[in-house]
């Protein structure tokens, strides 16, 4: 494919509703592909070896077509922050052109926080790992959901080694940055709703059991297949918000138990508890 316009068109025949998940992230995954190789060919060649990676729902393999960007650039060599940043605001563009709308936090490649070369990640992961400050941890439990997508993909394992908690402490952190759950159901068991007739799947739901899974892989724990293929099922059809039905209504609250239990469940199992 020669232009964006044409990458977009290629995602528009493809019927993605069709698509399971694996299937509809591997067809995004070849979608960015084309936009980065598009983006080389406006700039002369890269100055030295480079990775353009994702995190978030795209690192974990889970977009869906409401998602947004969440990228970044890694390079080997210092010194090229200019012909890497101009890279990746095309590479963005090129993004939001074919239907992924921008991100609202600025994770992205165009933005000099999220592109960097490899000594300065690691000065910086470095400075977020020794932080006590709960938005470093956040991003480092970001990272730690790290994907390349195109280029160098030896740097990913590197990444993920120095975002893996190294201690009981460094654990106790990522946990206690992650127990605020939703309140979704009152004590009498009836959903609660956020408008007319409509549930907070995202926050009540996904985002919570995403926190636990994430946990439940740093700790080495055995994770439920059943309880993401129900999760992601729902979230491919309705990734925010979902309109309680008769028909529904009793699976819903199923999944919130059943997120609810497992957020508790990892936290014991770890041995760590946060007020």
């Amino acid at each position: 494919m020669r232009s964006y316009t044409e990458i977009k068109e290629w995602l528009e025949d493809v019927q993605q509703d069709e698509l399971g998940i694996r299937s509809l992230n591997g067809l995004y995954d070849r979608a960015m592909i084309q936009v980065i190789r598009i983006a080389l060919k406006k700039y002369p060649e890269p100055p030295c070896h480079f990775a353009w990676f994702v995190i978030g729902s795209g690192g974990r393999r889970e977009l869906v077509p409401t998602s947004d960007q969440d990228h970044g650039i890694m390079y080997r060599e210092d010194g090229h922050e200019r012909y890497f940043q101009q890279l990746g605001q095309e590479i963005a563009d090129g993004l939001h052109q074919i239907g992924f709308s921008y991100c609202d936090g600025g994770v992205m490649a165009s933005e000099r926080a999220w592109c960097r070369s490899l000594n300065e990640w690691q000065k910086q992961l470095m400075e977020w790992y020794c932080s006590d400050d709960i938005t470093a941890t956040r991003h480092l439990q970001m990272l730690y959901d790290l994907r390349i997508v195109y280029g160098d993909k030896s740097y990913e394992q590197m990444v993920k080694n120095w975002t893996e908690p190294q201690s009981h402490e460094q654990l106790e952190k990522y946990i206690c940055t992650t127990t605020w759950v939703k309140k979704s159901m009152t004590p009498l068991g009836k959903l609660i709703l956020e408008k007319s007739k409509y549930f907070d799947f995202k926050n009540a739901v996904y985002v919570p059991y995403i926190n636990s899974r994430r946990l439940q892989k740093m700790a080495g724990m055995q994770q439920d297949c059943k309880l993401y293929d129900a999760i992601m099922e729902i979230r491919m059809t309705e990734p925010s918000f979902v309109e309680i039905q008769p028909s529904n209504r009793k699976a819903i609250k199923e999944l919130v138990k059943s997120v609810r239990k497992l957020h508790n469940d990892v936290r014991e199992k770890i041995g760590i508890g946060c007020s």
